[in-house]
């Protein structure tokens, strides 16, 4: 699809300028940098041009620190020996240190701008790394 075909069908919607869109790269295969599917996407992003003009300003890059609450598994008495195990996995689990509660990750923050009709929305981008 041609870029100008993506954004006659992205100008259908309108943008509301207090709206905001998250981007949550996930990875955990292979042996990728922290933080590199995150400006991976960030970096595609900028080079998506409209007639010549980046449709997204500047990525902001911001470390952050999020609280990692252990989960409850609320499920009632479950029968399936796949389900009984993540119950029990999740139930039981504690962190070791404090450092254990805290999950590192970045978060990209840019402005989309509608060729349009000019209007901006507010972009971020998040690093997930998963692997067991």
């Amino acid at each position: 699809m041609a870029n100008d075909q993506a954004w006659e069908l992205e100008d259908l919607r309108t943008f509301d300028q207090k709206s905001k869109t998250a981007i949550v790269a996930v990875h955990g295969v292979s042996d990728q940098k922290p933080f590199s599917s995150a400006r991976a996407i960030a970096n595609m992003l900028l080079y998506s041009h409209v007639n010549g003009d980046s449709k997204y300003t500047s990525f902001v890059e911001k470390f952050i620190r999020i609280i990692d609450r252990p989960l409850k598994d609320t499920s009632q008495n479950p029968q399936d020996i796949d389900l009984k195990f993540i119950s029990k996995q999740i139930n039981q689990y504690k962190p070791n240190t404090i450092d254990e509660n805290i999950y590192h990750s970045i978060r990209l923050e840019s402005k989309c701008i509608c060729p349009k009709n000019k209007t901006e929305q507010t972009v971020h981008i998040y690093e997930m790394y998963w692997a067991d």
